[in-house]
């Protein structure tokens, strides 16, 4: 018995009912076809900073490491490429302040420091590709 007068197993029953009713609730929720959107337009888009060597460098025969990924990711989707150049990346750290829009780009690229920060901003995937030389504070840690 707890302190009030209810067997405990009444409590965790209620907190399993509660747990299962959130997965349920989770299930119900619409699938993710953002795939399926860009196969059946046939298109990838793309947003990238106008300028970030070695990863965008904006020559055509060498466009950099991140255009030529997606380049290849595109390839084996069997999709055109698209890619829209975005200024505020290259300026800006913060995902939020580039302004885009799923209109826009269904990927970013051309370095996206993948760190707690941004993640609180975009969703990601482990990065591809370590630098080691990214940091982003105000003052630099002791």
């Amino acid at each position: 018995m707890n302190g009030g007068g209810r067997p405990r197993w009444v409590g965790d029953a209620v907190t399993i009912a509660g747990i299962v009713a959130l997965f349920a609730l989770l299930y119900l929720l619409p699938a993710d076809t953002s795939l399926s959107q860009v196969r059946q337009a046939g298109i990838l888009r793309l947003c990238v900073p106008t300028l970030y060597p070695p990863l965008v460098t904006g020559k055509v025969d060498a466009p950099g490491f991140d255009i030529e990924f997606a380049q290849a990711v595109a390839g084996r989707l069997e999709v055109r490429l698209v890619i829209n150049t975005n200024p505020a990346m290259g300026r800006d750290f913060n995902p939020h302040n580039w302004n885009v829009t799923r209109a826009q780009c269904q990927m970013l690229a051309g370095g996206v420091i993948v760190s707690d920060l941004t993640r609180s901003f975009l969703d990601t995937t482990p990065p591809h590709l370590e630098t080691g030389w990214a940091i982003v504070a105000k003052k630099i840690p002791e």
